[in-house]
This record gives C-alpha cells, structure tokens and sequence, in this order.
C-alpha cells in the first residue's frame, strides 16, 4: 500500500513539474530548470517547497549533471531528490525512477546514525565529500546542510 501511495503521489508531482511557477532566475541545464535554495529545512519540508512551486527535489541522473549541481552549489552541502526510505539500499529520485548514476564518497551511503540515514545530500562538509560526493544522511535539518536544489522539466 505504501509503495502504490508513493508511486501515484510521484506520478501527480512530475505532471506538475512543467508548471509555470519556475522561478524566472532558475537555470537551464539540458532542458531542466534548477535553483538553489538556501533555507535550511528537513528534506521532507524541503521536498515540499519545491512540490509547492511545482518541481521536485533535483535528480541527478549524469556525471554532467552532477558536475552542474556541483557548480550551482557554490560547494554548499544540500539536499538532493533521492532516498531509500522505502527500501534499504534501493535508492529512487522523487520522480520515481530508480538510481542509476551516482556518485557516492568512498564509504557511502553507510546508514551510520542508527540505521537511520535514508535522506540524500552533495558536498557533505568533510573532506571525502569535495567535488560534489554525496552522503546518507537523517530526515532532520542538520546545521551542516545549507538548502536544496529543485527541478522543474521544460515550460
């Protein structure tokens, strides 16, 4: 049931995600639309944010997206779209589609604290986190994180 719940939820976002409520200052990259946003939130209310504006927390589904997001991120460590909250070590992006690029720090994801790190973030502030890494970490803000990047797909 929590898996179908999901995957309708996710169906209704990504319809929304060509809404005209793009930010007029997000970037274009490969046809999608990105913006850091730098309040610092749980992933779920920052999950919200970007469904509220009719996006979703970016996917990054290429080295040379990532490459982007690295960029845009000013090497700020933020939220991505990704978690495996439903299942241990199956990670899915917010649109539904299963991981299958990434770009993991050497020991990650280590769903270190408690058994309770289900949530994606880039640019951990630790040194194996440079260049755009990415970390498990928990649901909660954690001062360390500095915002979230939302997508849109095209108007």
């Amino acid at each position: 049931m929590k898996q179908g719940l999901f995957i309708v939820m996710v169906l209704l976002i990504s319809i929304s995600c060509t809404s005209n409520k793009i930010p007029k200052d997000a970037t274009v990259f490969e046809g999608h639309y990105y913006k850091v946003f730098h309040d610092t939130l749980s992933w779920k209310a920052a999950e919200q944010k970007c469904n509220a504006m009719g996006g979703i927390l970016a996917s990054v589904k290429s080295e040379a997206v990532n490459t982007f997001i690295f960029k845009l991120s000013n090497g700020k460590c933020l939220w991505l779209g990704a978690s495996d909250e439903l299942k241990e070590n199956e990670w899915l992006w917010r649109d539904g589609s299963p991981m299958t690029y990434s770009n993991w720090a050497a020991h990650e994801p280590d769903n270190w604290f408690d058994g309770k790190e289900h949530w994606l973030v880039i640019n951990w502030p630790s040194k194996e986190y440079k260049n755009g890494k990415w970390g498990d970490t928990q649901l909660h803000y954690r001062e360390q994180i500095k915002g979230y990047v939302c997508e849109w797909g095209k108007k």
